[in-house]
């Protein structure tokens, strides 16, 4: 069976049904051309190998599956050292997929909430046509024939929810229209279409709501004979899962092509692995054609389109590889439209650096560390009130803390002082703002100290962020807010960017970034480099990764202990894998800390331009964040500076010896003339690797495990709206309560 074309209610519409044949022709060639390919995976299959692909994909699959923690260790254990490579990789995939955790199911509903039904204008009026799923919290995956350009958006919308519940009654839908001025590119060959979704009424993007799926261009996803799972609303009817007898037929260049026992009508499905993980953008169903290359009917006749295509004789099912898609969305996405697209997370490739001066508000959220998204437009959609769901992005369940062992604090190292460090002296950067001196009684002042990848950010925008996050948890506990105006907020955003920019040529392009993001990351120079990787080794390390040289055995043994530990022991994708934050913005937060504390200059920099706009007088409360903490330490080492109130520390990677040992603090002590510190952190937060800071550093007065969600865990907003970092933050202003 097949699950190609549109829903087939309403009169046709001809420039639809002509991209549909272009898009079945084409898919009919592309199988034509893989038949050695096919013909090579027949003779595998008949040699007895239950998923006949490459050795090195196959080996690929099987490390991503053991990283991912998706077969018990016992297993994994029981599988006998010294055997042959190909037959262990095809072992471990065959058991992860034999032996379904009990999330796979929950997994699955939580894929199911992204899918949307596709409401277009056709033959006059406005009918269910096709499906697209969320990428990201207001960016929909479609296909082209679709939605070929912005114009086939007017009148159209999308629903989600649209589903039988457990009482088999349609459940309550949630409609959002696109806005296609805020994000739109199309493919034909690859035949999708990626546009974005106006907010609700309510101010909230579908993602709140819904969730959306986090795109991985990396390789491992699939291999041959794996299943597939689709997810749609075939001829437009309610939602509905293809779960059994699917599996991958054969990898092209730009396209997989799979065999799905479903029926018609699923034109822009996601299509996933037993990991839930999207793999391909279902667009058509792939005819059987003779041998001059002409499509034949069911019974085996030449088929014309007046037949319909219910009597299309079809061999398979294609969808584009994700990969491809986010490759094409790399390379051609205009300007204008790279904020937005950053949203999808760095794996499309950061926007480039705004230069100082710039338009506001242009840092991807997708690959800023800090704050919420960047404003968004005013909704036009009024949808229905939203189902209790909680929106996540779809990725391996946590796995649980393990304690921190402590290390004795190393001499600390010289910083390098390099000769020619970022641009000159005389460029002019953004600052920060200042906050009102008389605030809180004028005897303490709040200061808050952003992170890394801020840069063509407006601080006082980012203020406004941290305040209303701030705000939400204060509200909570009834305590009085705080005035954004009141808040002291140095920005050296623009400055790091361009001081580590100048120095490094980091190699972040699509491939580099799919294959292997730790190296794609890595610092140019050899002491950051060193320094870079050794933070990663440690960090992954301290959420659990295998130790290596343990219990190793030979170098070629495939499992067995030291087998299982060479499978796990890739410190950037342990940690993404256990925290569930993206590779890239893993590997680029490590970098920035390793050149921040590598290269003296551009930590002097830093701290000139911070200490700008950090009152004089008064007692600060200071609230720092990822790399500020970093910088706060440093700040703080200063006696010559403003009385201290209070620090707070959230989302720190404070945690590891290479990162303490090299502060102006000499290893993990608080600075003395700190009389109260409170640390916040996330056990699934990628950054604070290395907490609780208790027992470790000297003078944590308190600190606190926050439940941050798990796709948003290093986001300073929703450390700040936690009641405990809250109600800390207010004991330390004195704020009365409301």
């Amino acid at each position: 069976m097949h699950i190609g074309e549109l829903g087939q209610g309403g009169a046709a519409d001809p420039a639809l049904q002509e991209r549909r044949i272009a898009q079945m022709e084409a898919a009919a060639t592309r199988h034509r051309d893989a038949e050695a390919q096919l013909e090579d995976i027949a003779r595998r299959r008949a040699q007895g190998m239950r998923y006949p692909d490459e050795p090195e994909r196959l080996a690929r699959r099987a490390r991503r599956l053991v990283q991912a923690g998706e077969l018990p260790g016992e297993i994994l254990l029981a599988i006998p050292p010294g055997g042959d490579a190909v037959e262990t990789d095809e072992r471990i995939i065959g058991d992860s997929n034999d032996l379904q955790a009990a999330a796979f199911l929950p997994r699955g509903v939580r894929a199911s909430a992204t899918v949307g039904r596709i409401w277009l204008r056709l033959g006059g009026r406005v009918q269910p046509a096709a499906t697209g799923f969320l990428v990201a919290p207001r960016l929909l995956l479609t296909n082209h024939h679709v939605l070929p350009d912005a114009a086939g958006t007017l009148g159209a919308f999308v629903e989600f929810g649209a589903e039988a519940g457990l009482d088999d009654m349609p459940a309550p839908t949630v409609r959002f229209t696109f806005t296609p001025d805020m994000f739109f590119l199309a493919d034909e060959h690859l035949d999708y279409a990626l546009v974005a979704l106006a907010p609700g009424a309510d101010g909230r993007n579908a993602g709140d709501l819904f969730g959306w799926n986090r795109l991985d261009p990396a390789e491992g996803k699939l291999v041959v004979g794996d299943p597939v799972n689709i997810i749609g609303h075939p001829s437009g009817r309610l939602k509905e899962i293809a779960v059994r007898e699917n599996e991958l037929l054969v990898r092209l260049d730009d396209f997989l092509h799979y065999k799905t026992d479903t029926e018609p009508g699923n034109s822009g499905s996601p299509v996933f692995n037993d990991q839930w993980e999207v793999v391909a953008l279902h667009h058509r169903g792939v005819p059987g054609t003779d041998d001059k290359g002409r499509t034949l009917n069911v019974d085996g006749g030449l088929w014309t389109a007046a037949q319909g295509d219910a009597a299309v004789a079809w061999i398979a099912n294609e969808g584009a590889r994700i990969s491809a898609v986010l490759r094409h969305l790399t390379d051609h996405t205009p300007a204008e439209f790279r904020t937005v697209l950053g949203e999808l997370g760095p794996a499309v490739g950061a926007p480039p650096v705004v230069p100082p001066g710039g338009p506001a508000g242009t840092a991807a959220p997708g690959t800023a560390e800090a704050s919420s998204s960047a404003a968004q437009p005013p909704g036009t959609a009024a949808p229905s009130p939203a189902p209790a769901l909680t929106p996540s992005v779809l990725v391996p369940p946590p796995a649980g803390p393990v304690p921190p062992t402590v290390g004795p604090a190393a001499p600390v190292p010289t910083p390098r002082t390099p000769e020619t460090v970022g641009p000159a002296a005389s460029t002019t950067y953004r600052t920060g703002v200042a906050g009102r001196p008389e605030a809180f009684g004028a005897t303490r002042q709040l200061v808050f100290l952003h992170g890394r990848s801020q840069q063509g950010r407006d601080p006082e925008d980012m203020r406004r962020e941290w305040t209303a996050g701030l705000n939400n948890g204060l509200t909570r506990l009834g305590f009085a807010t705080v005035d954004p105006r009141d808040a002291y907020f140095p920005y050296y955003g623009d400055l790091l960017a361009d001081a580590l920019n100048t120095r490094e040529s980091v190699a972040t392009s699509f491939d580099a970034v799919a294959e292997d993001p730790a190296a794609a990351a890595a610092p140019a120079s050899a002491s950051a480099r060193d320094l870079y990787h050794r933070m990663l080794d440690q960090a992954a390390e301290r959420s659990g990764m295998p130790a290596e040289g343990g219990a190793g055995a030979p170098g070629d043994e495939r499992l067995g202990i030291g087998g299982v530990v060479r499978l796990t022991r890739k410190p950037l994708d342990w940690i993404a894998r256990h925290s569930g934050v993206d590779r890239l913005v893993v590997a680029k937060a490590f970098r920035d800390v390793a050149l921040y504390l590598d290269t003296a200059t551009v930590r002097e920099r830093v701290l000139a331009c911070v200490r700008d706009t950090v009152p004089r007088t008064g007692g600060i409360v200071l609230v720092a964040h990822s790399l500020g903490t970093v910088v706060a330490m440093d700040l703080l080492c200063d006696n010559a500076g403003p009385d201290v109130t209070g620090l707070l520390t959230l989302g720190a990677p404070l945690g590891l010896d290479t990162v303490h040992d090299r502060l102006r603090t000499r290893g993990p002590h608080c600075p003395t003339r700190v009389p109260w510190w409170f640390n916040g952190w996330a056990p699934t937060d990628g950054v604070a690797i290395g907490c609780p800071l208790r027992g470790r550093w000297s003078g944590v007065s308190a600190e606190a495990c926050v439940d941050n969600p798990r796709d948003r865990a290093h986001e300073i907003d929703e450390y700040l709206a936690r009641p405990e970092v809250a109600g800390a933050l207010a004991t330390a202003l004195g704020l009365a309560r409301a």
